[in-house]
């Protein structure tokens, strides 16, 4: 019987233990707490998707905002509320009109029945997967600069 007790002890500080661990790589919030530029993309991309999920990851000049919608749409934003990644699920396109117009319209032209399934943009430009999966690369200035 002792060992049995021993054990429900143990299973239950153990148990206890892991549920109380800090995680600095996921914190909820409010998606109130959202810069306003992120909650302005949100309400003028997104008005008709339920938001699913919502974190932040890393601190300072490096926090990001996650957010995903039910549709599997998610959306990474800066610390200043600028887009960062809009990614749609499978071979689902993103919404129009977040991608620049010359990226929009280099895409329309060259590749008229795909459409943008994830675009990142960095310092460097824009990456942009299609609907297809071919993979293209733009200057910050939305010139075509190649294929990933």
């Amino acid at each position: 019987m002792k060992k049995l007790w021993y054990a429900l002890v143990i299973g239950l500080v153990g148990s206890l233990a892991w549920s109380c661990s800090d995680d600095d790589y996921y914190n909820d919030f409010d998606l109130g707490y959202l810069p306003p530029d992120a909650q302005a993309f949100l309400s003028t991309f997104f008005y008709n998707d339920y938001v699913d999920d919502y974190w932040t990851e890393g601190y300072g000049e490096n926090l990001i905002y996650v957010v995903e919608f039910d549709s599997g749409l998610e959306v990474v934003f800066d610390y200043t509320g600028n887009w960062l990644e809009v990614d749609a699920p499978g071979n689902w396109a993103i919404p129009g009109g977040i991608a620049p117009a010359a990226i929009e319209w280099f895409i329309a032209d060259n590749f008229p029945y795909c459409g943008i399934n994830e675009i990142k943009r960095d310092y460097w430009g824009y990456e942009v997967e299609l609907t297809d999966g071919t993979d293209l690369m733009f200057d910050p200035n939305c010139n075509f600069i190649g294929y990933d």
